[in-house]
């Protein structure tokens, strides 16, 4: 590892985050981010976005932008794409920036130099290799889903859909497959990166990045990285257990939002028994990877957030090893801080008085504070957005979600 001086932590500003010097992320369409959940796009100076596709990731890591992003940070600013680490920090949850300092990347955070602009240490690559997916999740969208995209696409005229925004999404998405470049600089660099991150769409269907894994193994850098997947469950990747024995860590998180009829509906495509089949096979392998951690990733949104309670009596008569509660900002219509008014008195009462056993009790309250803390609206965008799912799929989010429903004024016109 080519280590710089390193600077202690306790002299940096509050608001220091390790992510810019250490790493990058992917979009669903190549384009890259200085973490997952920036919402700013890493350009050139003549304001075009890099693209994975085509372009290097170390060019990308070493970018003016990049330079500018830390320099904000060696300012003790908050820079205004961070939006969702200061929301989340400022009701006192634990956002990505405070983990990735204190939990995930802890031991390398007395590695860094933060005082330089050009860090040698490039260890954390954050990848959402693209938009290919099997389901249609509510929350998500057809920008980040192919499955989602190829259905908006059918009910659009056959001679527009060359040059629909969704096919062009589409088309983007399919970059990890596409791109002449992307893989061969990755098989490069691999021997430096120490955390590894794959998202999506749905990482299990992108055959290439077990490809690079056994890479990886075959070369001995595997007992150096950690992994990371964000997976709907809807997969159990066979021959995934002989390479994955091979890696410090591997950390697989399931989207789960809701369980049963409210789990087929919020995540189109799934079918809740199926998945609760594949996370026992899971939890089975784990038995004999030890390396393995399960988590569950709970997306909390205007659907699911009444029936967290219903969520939290399941976890907790499984077996995992964390439990994460995220909030949606975007799409904005699905962020419990835009819920009506009604709906936000009737689900911040649901959640006081339900029985949340002591280890979701903290989140719980942290998700209460939020909704109070935020503006409330009409709910016409969220009831707009969801009865045109329901028409184009066939579904009732009133008939499994009643309560909610009503209180967004589901059935007004």
């Amino acid at each position: 590892m080519n280590v710089t001086k390193p600077v202690a932590l306790d002299k940096q500003p509050k608001t220091i985050c390790m992510l810019p010097w250490t790493s990058i992320a992917a979009n669903t369409t190549g384009t890259v981010r200085p973490c997952c959940v920036n919402e700013g796009i890493i350009k050139r100076p003549d304001g075009t976005p890099y693209n994975l596709a085509t372009d290097s990731i170390m060019e990308i890591f070493h970018s003016d932008y990049m330079k500018d992003f830390r320099q904000q940070f060696q300012d003790g600013k908050k820079p205004s794409s961070c939006r969702r680490c200061w929301n989340e920090e400022s009701v006192g949850k634990i956002s990505k920036r405070i983990n990735h300092l204190e939990n995930k990347m802890s031991q390398i955070v007395p590695l860094i130099n933060f005082n330089t602009l050009e860090p040698k240490n490039f260890l954390y690559l954050d990848l959402k290799l693209g938009s290919i997916c099997n389901l249609k999740c509510r929350i998500c969208g057809p920008a980040v889903s192919s499955k989602w995209a190829q259905e908006s696409l059918m009910q659009i005229p056959y001679e527009q859909r060359k040059a629909h925004i969704h096919k062009t999404w589409l088309v983007e998405g399919e970059w990890p497959r596409t791109s002449k470049t992307f893989w061969a600089e990755l098989y490069t660099i691999i021997s430096r990166i120490k955390f590894l991150d794959f998202t999506g769409g749905e990482p299990f269907m992108i055959q290439e990045h077990f490809d690079l894994l056994e890479h990886s193994v075959d070369h001995g850098y595997s007992k150096y990285q950690h992994l990371f997947y964000n997976t709907n469950g809807t997969i159990f990747p066979e021959g995934a257990e002989e390479l994955w024995k091979n890696f410090k860590r591997v950390e697989i998180a399931f989207s789960i939002d809701a369980i049963g009829k409210q789990f087929n509906l919020e995540r189109s495509g799934a079918d809740w028994e199926e998945v609760n089949a594949n996370i026992q096979r899971f939890r089975e392998l784990k038995s004999r990877v030890p390396q393995i951690e399960l988590q569950i990733s709970a997306t909390v949104n205007i659907q699911n957030v009444y029936y967290l309670e219903e969520l939290c009596n399941w976890l907790a008569q499984q077996e995992f090893d964390y439990v994460h509660f995220g909030l949606v900002h975007f799409p904005g219509y699905m962020c419990v801080g835009e819920m009506t008014q009604e709906a936000k008195d009737l689900v911040i009462q649901r959640l006081k008085r339900g029985k949340f056993k002591d280890i979701y009790k903290p989140e719980i309250n942290k998700i209460i504070d939020f909704i109070g803390r935020s503006m409330s609206t009409d709910g016409s965008l969220f009831r707009i957005k969801m009865k045109q799912l329901d028409q184009l799929r066939n579904e009732n989010f009133a008939e499994t979600h009643p309560e909610i429903a009503r209180a967004m004024n589901y059935d007004a016109t």
